[in-house]
């Protein structure tokens, strides 16, 4: 039958603006992999203080809410890097890691809408910033363009002390 369509599905894949298996599989890796930290986050709502026997504190649910909305909006941008983990600290914070051939990278939730960051890379000091948005409220409104998200390394070289990006969903 195929021979009568004319095509076959290797023949379909080199057509101009198919998608390779290949692509079509690292998507659903990238989904599988970002669904994995949105389901760990998703986790943390059931926590409760002392939630690690040694008397830590369970994040609050306005911590998880902005973590939840950072998380989509690092998810929506492709370039982004998936975060190795994503877990509670013992003092109720948020950490989002990233672990990379000798670079390492988190971001702490410690605030609804603050995080505060720090890079590690080989032979050179940490750098610390913050990434900070103050949560929207009814009668402020939501800015008519959002700001765009990042965390290429380039934008963080670039990065100063404090920059207000993440917008709530």
């Amino acid at each position: 039958m195929t021979e009568h369509l004319g095509a076959s599905s290797k023949e379909i894949n080199t057509l101009p603006g198919a998608i390779s298996d290949d692509t079509l599989a690292s998507v659903a890796d990238v989904r599988r992999n970002w669904s994995r930290i949105i389901d760990a986050l998703l986790g943390m709502y059931a926590l409760t203080d002392n939630w690690d026997g040694l008397g830590a504190e369970a994040p609050g649910a306005d911590l998880l809410s902005s973590a939840m909305d950072l998380v989509q909006l690092l998810c929506e941008e492709p370039t982004n890097q998936i975060p190795s983990r994503i877990v509670p600290t013992p003092i109720g914070t948020i950490l989002l890691e990233w672990q990379t051939a000798g670079q390492y990278e988190e971001w702490e939730i410690s605030e609804p809408y603050l995080a505060e960051c720090m890079l590690k890379e080989p032979g050179k000091p940490a750098r610390h910033w913050q990434v900070q948005r103050h949560s929207a409220h009814p009668d402020q409104g939501l800015a008519s363009e959002p700001p765009v998200l990042s965390r290429n390394r380039t934008r963080v070289e670039q990065t100063i002390a404090s920059e207000h990006l993440y917008q709530a969903a």
